[in-house]
């Protein structure tokens, strides 16, 4: 008989304090963030009571009816934007037929891999070469407000570039959330030196 008990209450030992961290993880994953008192409380009973209260919790604890709306009012919310995001993107696909035709099937492919749409743009102007570039850039680095993402082959240490650091220090100093991607062989040490600055690089 003790052969028995000792394999028994050495499972029971284990299970009880791993049934729970389960249901602790399960409190604080899914209790709403007004209700802390009720979360502390379950975590209570939960670890007074290993067994008994991960069952009672099982019971009583998980609101099915709150979180079963909140599934469906999901679940709407998420058909609407999915309608939403379709028309806007037949609405594009149409616009993109009559002006070029042969990058519907890409449109639609990019729609479907990335759950983005395509954006009308009315007023892109390709820049392409640095004279007119580089001070459009700049300007568009002083006039950021939230973010700036920044991705280059090429970034020296000449004027244009000092140009480029000293803009994005101060864009950062702004509150402007910057990021730099430069190519490790084509601006060798340079991310090195932009972090050194205090620029995430």
């Amino acid at each position: 008989m003790n052969d028995l008990l000792s394999p028994l209450s050495s499972l029971l030992l284990i299970l009880g304090p791993a049934l729970a961290v389960a249901a602790s993880l399960h409190i604080l994953l899914t209790k709403d963030k007004d209700d802390v008192r009720a979360a502390i409380g379950w975590l209570g009973v939960v670890w007074l009571f290993p067994f008994g209260g991960v069952l009672l919790y099982l019971v009583f604890g998980i609101n099915r009816v709150r979180r079963r709306a909140r599934q469906v009012r999901g679940r709407a919310h998420g058909v609407a934007a999915e309608l939403a995001a379709t028309r806007r993107e037949d609405s594009i696909a149409r616009s993109l037929d009559a002006i070029a035709p042969h990058l519907v099937g890409l449109a639609r492919l990019g729609h479907h891999l990335s759950g983005e749409s395509l954006m009308a743009v009315d007023d892109l102007v390709p820049l392409a070469e640095g004279e007119a570039a580089y001070p459009a850039m700049l300007r568009a680095i002083d006039e950021a407000r939230h973010d700036i993402r920044l991705a280059t082959y090429i970034f020296d240490w000449d004027a244009i570039g000092t140009a480029f650091a000293e803009r994005l220090l101060a864009a950062r100093g702004r509150g402007v959330d910057v990021r730099i991607l430069v190519d490790a062989v084509g601006s060798i040490g340079v991310a090195r030196r932009l972090r050194r600055l205090g620029l995430d690089a």
